[in-house]
Protein backbone atom coordinates (compact mmCIF):
# COMPACT_ATOMS: atom_id res chain seq x y z
CA UNK A 1 0.00 0.00 0.00
CA UNK A 2 2.72 2.48 0.98
CA UNK A 3 4.86 1.57 -2.03
CA UNK A 4 1.89 2.03 -4.35
CA UNK A 5 1.26 5.49 -2.90
CA UNK A 6 4.92 6.45 -3.32
CA UNK A 7 4.93 5.11 -6.89
CA UNK A 8 1.87 7.20 -7.79
CA UNK A 9 3.44 10.28 -6.15
CA UNK A 10 6.67 9.80 -8.10
CA UNK A 11 4.72 9.27 -11.33
CA UNK A 12 2.74 12.48 -10.75
CA UNK A 13 5.93 14.42 -10.05
CA UNK A 14 7.49 13.07 -13.26
CA UNK A 15 4.41 13.99 -15.28
CA UNK A 16 4.50 17.51 -13.82
CA UNK A 17 8.19 17.90 -14.76
CA UNK A 18 7.41 16.73 -18.31
CA UNK A 19 4.46 19.14 -18.58
CA UNK A 20 6.55 22.08 -17.39
CA UNK A 21 9.30 21.20 -19.86
CA UNK A 22 6.87 20.97 -22.79
CA UNK A 23 4.09 23.37 -21.86
CA UNK A 24 2.80 25.84 -24.43
CA UNK A 25 4.11 29.40 -24.42
CA UNK A 26 2.17 32.12 -22.63
CA UNK A 27 -0.57 33.72 -24.70
CA UNK A 28 0.33 37.00 -26.41
CA UNK A 29 -2.48 39.04 -27.92
CA UNK A 30 -2.01 39.78 -31.60
CA UNK A 31 -4.76 42.41 -31.52
CA UNK A 32 -3.46 44.80 -28.86
CA UNK A 33 -2.13 47.46 -31.24
CA UNK A 34 -5.27 47.41 -33.40
CA UNK A 35 -7.55 47.68 -30.38
CA UNK A 36 -5.46 50.48 -28.86
CA UNK A 37 -5.58 52.46 -32.09
CA UNK A 38 -9.35 52.04 -32.41
CA UNK A 39 -10.29 53.07 -28.90
CA UNK A 40 -7.36 55.12 -27.67
CA UNK A 41 -8.23 53.96 -24.17
CA UNK A 42 -7.48 50.28 -23.81
CA UNK A 43 -3.72 50.68 -23.61
CA UNK A 44 -3.94 53.39 -20.98
CA UNK A 45 -5.37 51.33 -18.14
CA UNK A 46 -5.65 47.77 -19.27
CA UNK A 47 -2.93 45.27 -18.43
CA UNK A 48 -2.39 42.85 -21.31
CA UNK A 49 -0.09 40.58 -19.32
CA UNK A 50 -2.14 37.39 -18.92
CA UNK A 51 0.62 35.55 -17.06
CA UNK A 52 -0.49 37.17 -13.78
CA UNK A 53 -4.04 35.85 -13.98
Amino acid sequence: MLFDTLRRKNQAEQEEREWNANRPADYVSQNKDAMDSLTGQIGSGFDWDTSRL
